[in-house]
């Protein structure tokens, strides 16, 4: 027997016999939502309530923090994925990371599953603030997508033509090379 518990060592859950609350209105949010509305946007308060709607075809969350009012984020999840594929996820770091260098505020991640998303983090006091700087924000979401999507299949295709290059050098063997 191991000197340390296991999970089978563990109480079962009890089920949850009291309903669980929906989430209160996020007051961030729904001054935000009627802006952008009224700027033609089709955007709706998630359950979470956060701000999603479509931007350049792609789903984009405004993302509020109740713990502290002036921290908003605007990101764009999944926006690209790779494969389990090592050189994949090699190449998808390194753009990311140079995007990361050359953007302002723009930050894209790769998660563990794959997915890469961009994320602009800012603080605004107040809803009137946020308005003044949000259509940049998401301009800078689709400008950040774009770039990479861009890189990523120029770094693909640079890739497979040198793994091209490669085999052929090894299909050529010894009598194709000059001496």
């Amino acid at each position: 027997m191991p000197d340390f518990p296991s999970l089978d060592d563990l109480d079962p859950v009890p089920e949850a016999t009291v309903p669980v609350p929906a989430p209160p209105a996020n007051l961030q949010a729904q001054p935000i939502l009627e802006w952008l509305e009224r700027e033609g946007f089709r955007a709706r308060v998630d359950e979470d309530g956060d701000i999603h709607l479509r931007h350049e075809g792609r789903d984009v969350f405004v993302v509020f923090d109740a713990d502290d009012p002036a921290y908003v984020r605007v990101i764009a999840p999944e926006f690209w994925r790779c494969d389990d594929d090592t050189e994949q996820r090699f190449l998808a770091l390194t753009v990311a990371n140079r995007l990361n260098a050359s953007l302002k505020v723009a930050k894209i991640s790769l998660r563990s599953d794959g997915a890469t998303c961009v994320a602009v983090e800012l603080f605004a006091s107040g809803s009137e603030a946020l308005r003044a700087v949000l259509p940049r924000c998401l301009d800078l979401v689709g400008a950040a997508t774009w770039e990479f999507r861009e890189r990523m299949k120029e770094a693909m295709r640079r890739s497979a033509a040198e793994d091209a290059a490669a085999e052929e050098l090894v299909e050529a063997g010894p009598e194709g090379a000059e001496s």
